[in-house]
């Protein structure tokens, strides 16, 4: 008779790759500012659809945010979308922005 751990041991063989390839759809999905456990599933489950999904996905307001704050961009103080440090005038509303303290003041000020 088959030892059923037989088809358990293939059963994992079969799914440990594929578990490991739906790591691809969830890292780029993560990296666009989705949440990584759910693409995860989602690839194990469907992952040539996932997979094309995730490749098609544009950035979360958030993590375009989060990513021009790294960059040192800082806010326009009249629409609040993120300009850079050195701009005088927003790109989105056309507003003049005040020239930035540096760094060092700020800390000092806002204490």
């Amino acid at each position: 008779m088959d030892d059923p751990s037989e088809g358990f041991g293939l059963l994992v063989v079969l799914l440990a790759p594929l578990a490991l390839l739906a790591l691809l759809p969830a890292l780029i999905a993560s990296a666009r500012g989705r949440e990584f456990i759910a693409w995860w599933l989602y690839a194990i489950v469907l992952f040539p659809l996932a997979f094309l999904h995730a490749i098609c996905l544009t950035p979360t307001r958030r993590s375009r945010d989060e990513a021009a704050a790294r960059e040192g961009d800082e806010r326009c103080p009249a629409c609040r979308e993120y300009v850079r440090a050195s701009a005088t005038l927003c790109r989105h509303c056309g507003s003049a922005i005040p020239p930035s303290e540096p760094p060092l003041f700020r800390s000092v000020r806002g204490a």
